[in-house]
C-alpha cells in the first residue's frame, strides 16, 4: 500500500455548500474548537496527519528488564539496583504462572 499523505475515504472528507449533514466524531469536534487549521486541512482538504512513531526504546527497555529479572529469579539473588539500594534481601518472586 502506498502511501501518499491524502485520505483514501471520501465519505470522510467534507466538500463545501454540501446539502446532506457532515458527521463527525466528539474528537474531531474537539480538534475543531482548538485546531481549526489543522481540522480544515483534515477534513476539507483531505491531509491525512502523520502517525506517532513506534514504542521502540520503551519496548526495549522492558525486555531487557524482563531478561535481567528473569535472570535474578532463576539464580535466586537480588537484582543489582536492589542491592545497590539496600534492598540486597529481597529476590525477584518465582511463580509457575509468571509469564501468564
Amino acid at each position: 500500500m502506498k502511501h501518499t499523505g491524502l485520505r483514501s475515504r471520501k465519505s470522510s472528507l467534507y466538500k463545501p455548500n454540501q446539502q446532506e449533514d457532515f458527521k463527525i466524531s466528539r474528537g474531531r469536534f474537539s480538534n475543531f474548537r482548538t485546531f481549526q487549521r489543522f481540522f480544515y486541512l483534515d477534513r476539507v482538504r483531505g491531509l491525512d496527519p502523520p502517525g506517532t512513531p513506534g514504542w521502540t526504546l520503551n519496548e526495549t527497555t522492558d525486555l531487557l528488564l524482563k531478561k535481567e529479572f528473569d535472570d535474578c529469579r532463576q539464580k535466586q539473588v537480588p537484582h543489582r539496583i536492589f542491592a545497590s539500594n539496600g534492598l540486597s534481601h529481597v529476590v525477584p518472586f518465582d511463580h509457575p504462572e509468571i509469564d501468564n
